[in-house]
């Protein structure tokens, strides 16, 4: 055997020790990152898992694997549908309307298929009425189930019309995360560092799309120093 073709003892310490320092490093910003936060007043990126949760920052949640087909991947409907024109009286942003079986789209545009734990990404959202203390984090809205899915609404029109600053975006393991500011109080945060913290406002909205209009998750988020 070729010489040169041998990894040296030396070769394999060195790719340890590499893998150990990238570890250390994922581990370290995970750690850190309400503390870099706090002092740079802006929201760093989040890790999202597959059921569409955001793993909380400075927390280890359990990641749970979702079929395609729960996620919702599979089947046609990824365009985006015409849009009711806003000076149609009968229009009414966050209504629903069953499109095909089990799959609902609301008066932006935006598609609730079956998929999460929960069974249904509709019922996913609504996880989101009330507040869940059992979470390290948990972003609870205002108002009822028809206020909450015109809020959602609303917040995905402003990313089709405005952009930045009002809405940013990150690509993360094929989703798009938006935060959106609506620019007034849409819920709070809750779950246990919310309660420490005698529930926050939030006025802004994180929501996660597939196939730009296929809702995973949506809840509120507070934005540091805004």
């Amino acid at each position: 055997m070729d010489d040169s073709s041998r990894k040296s003892p030396a070769s394999s310490r060195l790719s340890s020790r590499t893998t150990m320092i990238l570890v250390g490093l994922v581990v370290a910003f995970v750690l850190l990152q309400p503390s870099l936060e706090r002092w740079s007043g802006i929201e760093l990126p989040d890790f999202v898992d597959d059921s569409g949760q955001v793993v909380e920052k400075a927390h280890s949640q359990p990641i749970e694997s979702e079929s395609a087909s729960e996620r919702g991947d599979i089947g046609p409907d990824s365009t985006r549908p015409e849009v009711p024109s806003s000076d149609d009286p009968t229009s009414k942003l966050g209504e629903l309307r069953e499109s095909d079986n089990r799959v609902f789209v609301s008066t932006a545009g935006l598609r609730y298929r079956p998929g999460s734990q929960e069974g249904h990404r509709i019922d996913h959202v609504l996880r989101h009425a009330n507040d869940d203390r059992s979470r390290p984090v948990h972003g609870v809205f205002d108002g009822d189930r028809d206020e909450i899915f015109a809020i959602i609404d609303e917040a995905y029109l402003i990313t089709q019309e405005r952009g930045p600053p009002n809405a940013t975006s990150d690509q993360q393991d094929g989703r798009t995360v938006w935060t959106i500011d609506l620019g007034r109080r849409i819920g709070y945060v809750g779950g246990q560092t919310g309660e420490r913290s005698h529930h926050p406002a939030a006025q802004h909205l994180k929501l996660i799309l597939e196939n730009g209009t296929n809702v995973v998750s949506a809840y509120p988020v507070r934005v540091l120093g805004r």
